[in-house]
C-alpha cells in the first residue's frame, strides 16, 4: 500500500492537469492564441541530513 503522501502527490498531479486541460481548451476556444503548458510536481528523494 502507498503512503498518504504519495495519495496526496497524486491527487496534486491529476488536479493540476485538469486546471491545465481546461485552460488550453478555454483559451482555444476563445482564439486568444495563449498556450498552456504545465510541469507535473513529483515526490523527489534527498538526503536532508538524516
Amino acid at each position: 500500500m502507498g503512503s498518504g503522501l504519495e495519495a496526496l502527490a497524486a491527487t496534486g498531479a491529476a488536479a493540476l492537469d485538469r486546471l491545465t486541460r481546461v485552460g488550453a481548451m478555454e483559451s482555444g476556444q476563445l482564439g486568444c492564441g495563449v498556450r498552456v503548458n504545465c510541469v507535473y510536481p513529483d515526490l523527489v528523494p534527498a538526503d536532508m541530513g538524516m
